[in-house]
């Protein structure tokens, strides 16, 4: 199968406005498979003094761009470099890039690869996708930024990355997506085809060249906990935790102490940079005395002593022996995850280090935040996919062989309309019952969905068998109002940063209509909406066809109520606009 020929192509601006700005550097590297072809860059001149701000960023001055050609005379020149042979065009956060292209007039008649897009598909959970970033992930060099030539390369260098790891991707979810892409203006569905050709064939994609490294081995500290954060209960010698109100074991307040002196256990984790907290020493000693005898206990904390530490290690010490669950409600979801992988690690360590077993810890969230297989299922079949929604698809297949939790937070969803598909597919107490869910097994290779396990119910599972449960405010306010229903039992509670508490209850208890929400929920209930192949194809399997009328009938009183709800948003924007003070 002969390699495509494709272009990179970057530009540095005056601005970020299309209309208003114009390009003074346009650089482009043509290549083939690992290999760069050739190179083109020119300064443009925009005929208009370059602002500071971005003379600083570039380093290109308003003599560097005086006596270049003006961008009616590089047109040419550029149309040129893009001969017939070029597969497509390749641009990082290519919108930009294409948007000033076309302000001046320059039309290149070809598909646009982002790697910014492409990223988001195939790297799920990086904190950032910004190119300096991903390229340092990858180890490309980019050694000029903010140059066009520069960026153009090190754009190159990322896509032959991203396009070797989608070559290794499983071959049921790269048909699935091909399927799906098959006659649509989707620009990377010509990737994915390529990608799946190669894995049928049995092709090995060739390594991209190593470029350099960045000498950042920190992803690798996560994954050496000797016992693992997330367990199944294994590790407690006292069985599945429960909810007790009585003790059989109580924690001396020196055995407390003992932990944070200057040659104790958490000492030894910091070698010479460590430094006895007092503060952190009455924290723990005053938790470890309340979940001894069974007492409320209010604490103010200071910054910077190490609170989370202070009552995470009182609460191991008193949940594993006496095979009881402690709840530890944070504020928020980040909060959450710092505990997880970084503070429970280190308690972790800590323990091991004396001889006593390390709690079962895992972290429970709403189950919103959980991927439902079925709902997916269903989202996705029998139906035409447009562009946007075809991307989406593409991260959901392609994050599933990788994730072990089915969490939301591992995914870059980077529109409100990507964000609103999620509520489509997410668990959903209505639909989402261990009637239908809880029975998947958990692993189906032949299958089109490389996961077949139920997130959420596998979460709450794990959360039985925990000794440390963590969860945020609004999780725990939601329990209380459903009467316990979605937590473990427990008695044994920490809040953290409780005076955050009672903005998150005022918060979950008010009901909010959000437009971007309700309007594609509405719009599945139209004629030619999602809904409607559903329930025709249902009603004439079971001879239900007065079924389909009734349909059309709620589909065409649906489309009166979304003209409404628009009218209604119109009236009411146009009602705040003339308030005096209201800004919109």
């Amino acid at each position: 199968m002969p390699e495509r020929v494709y272009i990179a192509l970057d530009l540095e601006t005056t601005g970020l406005d299309a209309k208003r700005d114009a390009i003074i550097e346009i650089g482009a590297v043509r290549f083939q498979g690992t290999r760069i072809l050739e190179r083109f860059v020119t300064f443009v001149n925009p005929q208009r003094t370059i602002p500071l701000r971005v003379q600083q960023l570039t380093q290109i001055r308003n003599s560097d761009v005086a006596n270049a050609p003006t961008i009616d005379a590089v047109i040419p020149e550029l149309l040129t470099f893009v001969r017939s042979d070029v597969a497509a065009l390749v641009a990082h956060n290519a919108a930009f890039d294409m948007g000033f292209l076309k302000a001046a007039g320059i039309e290149l008649h070809r598909p646009v690869l982002d790697t910014f897009e492409l990223a988001t598909i195939l790297l799920s959970g990086v904190e950032s996708y910004s190119l300096g970033e991903l390229c340092r992930a990858f180890a490309v060099p980019l050694v000029d930024a903010h140059r066009a030539l520069a960026d153009a390369e090190a754009t190159a260098q990322l896509f032959m990355h991203l396009q070797h790891q989608l070559q290794q991707s499983p071959a049921a979810a790269l048909r699935l997506i091909v399927e799906h892409a098959t006659d649509s203006t989707w620009a990377p569905a010509l990737l994915f085809a390529d990608a799946l050709a190669a894995v049928i064939h049995g092709i090995v994609p060739s390594p991209v060249p190593s470029t350099g490294s960045n000498g950042d081995d920190s992803s690798a500290s996560s994954t050496n906990v000797p016992i693992p954060v997330t367990g199944d209960g294994s590790a407690s010698a006292t069985g599945t935790p429960q909810a007790v109100s009585t003790p059989r074991h109580t924690t001396d307040d020196s055995e407390i102490e003992q932990f944070f002196v200057a040659d104790g256990p958490l000492a030894a984790q910091f070698a010479d940079h460590y430094e006895v907290r007092r503060g952190q020493i009455d924290v723990a000693v005053q938790v470890n005395r309340a979940l001894n005898v069974g007492e409320h206990l209010l604490l103010e904390a200071g910054t910077g002593i190490g609170k989370s530490l202070a009552y995470l290690l009182p609460a191991a010490l008193w949940s594993v022996p006496n095979g009881c669950r402690v709840l530890v409600a944070t504020n928020t979801i980040a909060l959450q995850e710092q505990l997880l992988k970084k503070d429970i690690p280190l308690l972790q360590r800590m323990l091991l280090r004396t001889g006593q077993s390390p709690p079962t810890t895992t972290l429970l969230k709403g189950r919103q935040h959980y991927l439902c297989a079925h709902r997916f299922d269903r989202w996705h079949s029998n139906r035409r996919l447009p562009p946007s929604e075809l991307t989406f698809l593409a991260k959901i297949l392609l994050w599933l062989p990788t994730t072990q939790t089915g969490d939301v937070e591992e995914l870059f969803l980077a529109t409100p309309r990507e964000r609103a598909l999620w509520q489509e597919i997410c668990s959903d107490p209505a639909t989402c019952t261990p009637e239908r869910c809880d029975h998947l097994p958990e692993a189906m290779g032949t299958a089109p969905l490389p996961q077949r396990i139920d997130f959420f119910y596998r979460a709450r599972r794990l959360a039985e068998d925990a000794h440390l449960l963590i969860v945020n405010h609004a999780l725990l306010v939601a329990d209380l109002v459903t009467g316990g229903r979605l937590l473990p039992p427990y008695n044994h509670l920490i809040v953290d940063e409780a005076h955050r508490f009672d903005e998150v209850a005022t918060e979950q208890l008010t009901y909010r209509a959000d437009w971007q929400w309700l309007i594609p929920l509405l719009e599945r209930l139209t004629v030619g909406g999602t809904l409607q192949t559903q329930v025709e194809t249902l009603a004439i399997a079971r001879g239900q066809v007065d079924v389909v009328q009734l349909f059309h009938e709620v589909a065409d009183e649906t489309k009166l109520l979304i003209t409404q709800l628009q009218d209604f948003r119109d009236r009411l924007l146009t009602f705040v606009k003339h308030q005096r003070g209201v800004r919109t």
